[in-house]
């Protein structure tokens, strides 16, 4: 018990020097800079959303538009890997079954480019027909502009809901959405 009132004065005696040292003037003295405001200039609204009050924060239609066009975009990124690659599994099952082994690489050589059209065997045009098919397919694998518009206020709803803040398991959803997407079609191909 004794040993801590010692302590007591020697702290007060530590902090009443160190105030002391703080007191004393220093030899340069800097002018204050003073710096003038940047002028406000308004930002147009990109589309007209009132702000959403959630509890003491505001969402403005800015940040619900920003976490909409993440979320929206990670959607889309999931969907075009795991499809892309079913695609490709079954064009190598295809190219296979039908034109034997080697097409798959055949394919990839005329899809290049690599073989004139006249130089083309009609083996070699049917290869290029299911090619042209696949790569029709892939290309309209990214989200419509219309498909956007139907996932776009469900995304937003959810969105408010959250906090404004797309939820934190949102990413680890995805994430497990594309890793078992990808396994359950190896599977589904054997």
């Amino acid at each position: 018990m004794e040993d801590v009132l010692d302590i007591k004065p020697k702290l007060t005696g530590s902090v009443e020097a160190f105030k002391e040292k703080l007191s004393i003037p220093t030899e340069f003295k800097e002018e204050p800079v003073i710096v003038e405001p940047e002028p406000i200039v308004e930002t147009p609204q990109i589309e007209e959303i009132e702000d959403v009050s959630l509890g003491k924060k505001i969402l403005s239609a800015e940040m619900l538009q920003s976490e909409t066009n993440i979320g929206l975009s990670m959607i889309d990124f999931t969907q075009q890997n795991i499809l892309r690659f079913s695609v490709n599994v079954k064009r190598k099952r295809k190219l296979l079954t039908t034109f034997g082994e080697n097409s798959v690489e055949r394919a990839d050589i005329l899809a290049d480019g690599g073989i004139p059209k006249e130089e083309m065997t009609d083996t070699d045009k049917a290869i290029l027909k299911v090619q042209k098919k696949v790569d029709d397919v892939v290309k309209d694998l990214p989200f419509t502009d219309e498909e956007c518009k139907v996932l776009r206020p469900l995304l937003e709803k959810w969105i408010i809901a959250n906090n404004g803040k797309l939820p934190e398991n949102f990413f680890a959803y995805l994430g497990l959405i594309q890793i078992f997407g990808g396994r359950l079609l190896n599977v589904i191909m054997i």
